[in-house]
């Protein structure tokens, strides 16, 4: 159940560190851009 977690977690952020060890991406840069993405969603879907 994904939505228990918080943005940030541990649990996402080993999700990301997985993804780049499958994929080469800089997991640091794809964590700030996936986290502003879900910061602005959220405002958005919130107001």
């Amino acid at each position: 159940d994904k939505m228990k977690y918080k943005i940030g977690d541990k649990v996402k952020i080993k999700t990301w560190d997985q993804t780049k060890n499958k994929y080469g991406l800089d997991v640091d840069r794809v964590c700030r851009q996936f986290n502003r993405d879900m910061e602005k969603n959220y405002w958005q879907n919130d107001s």
